[in-house]
């Protein structure tokens, strides 16, 4: 026996471990929440994290641009218990310092279960550069919640509708900052 079989073996007389189970992959298929989400933001999204851990480029596709507004799938399930963290910015300067943040949690496009809402409590923000490896990091750090958009970009929920599908139903939301990150919770 190896010693590492020994150690394992050790640690699980003494009740250190539990043996581990298999979950039934229907079980797993049932917490999926989300296939891949669509964003639209006025400017654009520079960061993904997903339960504390970079999403890689590969994973997101630009679908859209609009002078500098952006649409983009990322190819990342969701599933119950996660947390995601995008870092968005905007340019207060240009189109009279309009913004939009737009989020479509999709199975298939018009099979909508996630989406954006300043008024859903899941939503959160952080502001404070200071504060924003623990707010990757932690599913719960930051109690602040996500702002509805002061200054929208009209052309915001028509792409949201457009890419992610007609019934969409989700409202742009924001921080206080043109950098600003925000969390879903995914309940």
């Amino acid at each position: 026996m190896s010693t590492v079989r020994a150690i394992v073996a050790a640690c699980a007389i003494l009740g250190w471990v539990r043996p581990v189970q298999e979950v039934p992959i229907q079980a797993l298929e049932r917490t999926v929440r989300a296939k891949y989400l669509i964003t639209v933001t006025d400017d654009f999204v520079v960061d993904v994290h997903l339960n504390g851990k970079a999403i890689p480029d590969s994973a997101r596709h630009l679908l859209d641009e609009q002078f500098g507004a952006t649409v983009e799938r990322i190819d990342v399930p969701l599933r119950k218990g996660d947390w995601l963290v995008l870092n968005v910015v905007n340019d207060l300067m240009r189109w009279d310092g309009v913004s939009y943040f737009g989020l479509a949690g999709c199975f298939a496009e018009n099979e909508i279960s996630l989406v954006s809402d300043p008024a859903n409590v899941s939503w959160s923000v952080c502001d404070d550069p200071t504060d924003v490896p623990d707010f990757i990091a932690d599913p719960i750090f930051g109690s602040h919640r996500a702002f509805a958009v002061e200054h929208e970009w009209q052309d915001g929920t028509p792409l949201m509708k457009r890419y992610a599908g007609d019934t969409w139903n989700g409202k742009p939301l924001w921080g206080k900052t043109h950098n600003t990150w925000l969390k879903l919770r995914v309940e």
